[in-house]
């Protein structure tokens, strides 16, 4: 199965934990019907021109709270991206996302596409 792409854009140093941004909402389907997972991984990695692999920033998942399945009959899960983890993003289109769907020993990247940081000059110092 050849993944999905999508890319959106990130405003660096924001909070959608918060609740008062818009999270990041991922629909897991097939035609019309919600994919069934035991757990959701997205992991992202920021790479410069000259990498080959890239640098590994973070990862979240359903498991561990860092992704929040929202409504399980559309298979929608959404992210709520802190504001550490949106300030590891390079600025640009150069950070690169995986959703990676697991469900017993099958594993398959579902969506994979661009994150790109906007901003992010406030980094809280003296706060």
């Amino acid at each position: 199965m050849t993944p999905a792409t999508h890319d959106f854009s990130v405003v660096r140093g924001s909070a959608a934990a918060a609740r008062e941004f818009s999270p990041l909402i991922f629909r897991v389907k097939s035609g019309s019907e919600a994919v069934p997972f035991d757990d959701i991984q997205l992991s992202v990695y920021s790479k410069k021109s000259n990498d080959v692999r890239g640098t590994f920033l973070f990862r979240c998942s359903v498991a561990d709270g860092g992704l929040v399945e929202t409504d399980e009959y559309s298979g929608e899960v959404a992210w709520f991206p802190t504001p550490e983890q949106t300030r590891t993003l390079l600025v640009g289109a150069k950070n690169y996302y995986e959703l990676e769907l697991r469900d017993g020993a099958s594993e398959f990247i579902f969506l994979l596409g661009t994150l790109t940081g906007i901003g992010g000059l406030n980094d809280d110092e003296g706060s």
